[in-house]
């Protein structure tokens, strides 16, 4: 009897558990959207919800509508990664990828870019710049480090020099006082496997890895903020309460559908804004169209994330509008946002299956959940034009 119920494992664990393989993209949204998922029922559950550390009273049909709408937001996103999914004639990594010298190359542009973290405050979260050329100002925005190590990294032939680039952009991300990191290296990871591959050992050591970070929840907020504020303390005093908390933040941090439950409740105000041009135009997100507009014409306005910070949070960080966000201040308009960016994101997609690999296919198609999703469209064009870059001179090269 015993022996049947081994044979049964096996097979269940040969023709089942072994052959599953989970898409980094698609396993990017399900994170996302159980996050939404769970805010929401949540905020529903208790009248109430907090926000950037601002609590609100929730209506539970607004909030229902803005969880369907930034759910079918996904959709666009999805058809334009469905068109190439199924694709079979994307260049082979081991050809088509990056070699020995630019990974070496990408290691000391990373590391340039952490010293100008540590002694000039460069990319630090809420820190002054400190006395630094401008023009290294323009070149490590336009060549932004992070974005060189998505696009680079993920297509190494080298497993050695991607795993060093990786530790290397980690401790890059922290020292610059953003943890997201942590997850990011995780999902560019995947994109160079093309998979995650289910098995137990897989299933083990994912479980031990977040079961890991979670318990250091509470000391790598602490290391965030100290970083930010320029001052680190270490609380270990009531841990397992910091924890809950931590946990809640975490997941508060997954989410924006709060942010879209809070736009759809001023959406009247938030249109106002947009037409008198408090809010710039969608077109001008990336460093290169705000640059060229503002030097011929002049750009008013700002960000549709900085005016939410500023009216809702007092603040000056950036914040997740979602696509959904872009809805409220264009209402019909949207047409053309949608118009715009799909435009956008085909030709990339085009220009990656003519030239490139699918390790880069599935980076461009994860952070346009990671970014683009969430309403970071500036970083998401800022990406997208360095991958036309490199794309097109890694062909002229070759």
């Amino acid at each position: 009897m015993l022996s049947h119920i081994i044979v049964f494992e096996n097979f269940l664990i040969e023709n089942f558990v072994k052959k599953i393989k989970l898409s980094p993209f698609y396993l990017a949204i399900a994170l996302y959207t159980i996050s939404n998922i769970i805010f929401a029922v949540t905020a529903i559950n208790n009248k109430e919800m907090v926000v950037e550390f601002y609590s609100y009273t929730v209506d539970a049909s607004l909030m229902l509508k803005a969880l369907f709408l930034q759910t079918f937001s996904l959709v666009f996103l999805i058809f334009l990664y469905k068109l190439y999914e199924r694709k079979q004639k994307f260049k082979q990594l081991e050809v088509n990828g990056y070699g020995n010298l630019s990974g070496w190359i990408l290691l000391i542009y990373q590391i340039f870019y952490i010293l100008l973290a540590i002694f000039f405050n460069v990319g630090v979260v809420d820190q002054t710049v400190n006395n630094v050329n401008s023009n290294i100002l323009i070149i490590v925005s336009l060549l932004s480090a992070d974005s060189f190590f998505f696009i680079v990294g993920s297509q190494l032939k080298s497993k050695k020099l991607f795993q060093l680039n990786a530790i290397v952009y980690l401790i890059s991300s922290i020292l610059r006082g953003w943890m997201g990191g942590i997850l990011i290296v995780f999902f560019v990871y995947l994109c160079r496997e093309l998979y995650l591959r289910i098995s137990i050992k897989s299933l083990l050591v994912s479980l031990f890895f977040a079961i890991l970070v979670v318990l250091l929840l509470p000391f790598l907020i602490d290391l965030k903020f100290g970083i930010r504020g320029g001052e680190i303390v270490f609380d270990i005093n009531d841990y397992f309460s910091r924890l809950e908390t931590s946990v809640e933040y975490l997941m508060g941090r997954f989410q924006h559908v709060g942010h879209i439950y809070i736009l759809l409740n001023k959406a009247g105000y938030y249109y106002s804004a947009y037409q008198g041009l408090g809010i710039r135009s969608f077109l001008l997100e990336g460093n290169i169209p705000y640059t060229l507009y503002n030097k011929i014409i002049g750009a008013k306005g700002v960000s549709l994330s900085e005016f939410m910070v500023k009216e809702e949070f007092g603040g000056i960080w950036n914040t997740n509008t979602g696509i959904v966000g872009w809805w409220v201040v264009l209402k019909e308009s949207i047409v053309f946002f949608i118009m715009y960016w799909s435009f956008l994101i085909f030709v990339t997609y085009s220009l990656i299956y003519r030239f490139a690999t699918r390790q880069l296919f599935l980076t461009i198609a994860l952070f346009s959940i990671i970014y683009f999703y969430h309403g970071w469209l500036s970083s998401f064009f800022n990406l997208l034009f360095l991958t036309w870059l490199l794309v097109i001179l890694k062909k002229i090269r070759l």
